[in-house]
């Protein structure tokens, strides 16, 4: 995983327990994984 040490930088700070969501949690929630939240400004919203 390459891009894992890009991604650390930009989330160094703590992560609160709702945002660490698995792949099969997000999709079961039917709501963003990290990467995906990442990548539009963290915002827990449908796919």
């Amino acid at each position: 995983m390459r891009a894992a040490r890009a991604d650390k930088e930009m989330t160094n700070e703590r992560r609160t327990k709702d945002e660490q969501k698995t792949v099969r949690a997000a999709r079961a929630d039917g709501e963003r994984t990290n990467k995906e939240r990442r990548k539009c400004g963290g915002k827990l919203k449908l796919r």
